[in-house]
């Protein structure tokens, strides 16, 4: 989940070439329980807008969490 404004220009933005220069990064927050990693719902992570051709990419804020463990 984001902010309904950084939504919006993530939209706006979606198939301008360079987008990862112009926007972001955003916070947000995972929406969904992960079977696989316990506490997930509900978890911040920052978004980064990648290029054109590539989804954007999800950071766990909190480190601690397992999906924030490399």
């Amino acid at each position: 989940m984001v902010w309904e404004k950084d939504y919006d220009e993530i939209s706006r933005h979606w198939e301008f070439i360079g987008r990862e220069k112009k926007i972001g990064p955003y916070k947000g927050r995972l929406t969904n329980s992960l079977s696989i990693y316990p506490g997930t719902f509900n978890l911040p992570v920052t978004i980064h807008i990648r290029p054109v051709v590539e989804r954007p990419l999800f950071i766990v804020d909190e480190l601690n969490n397992l999906m924030g463990i490399d």
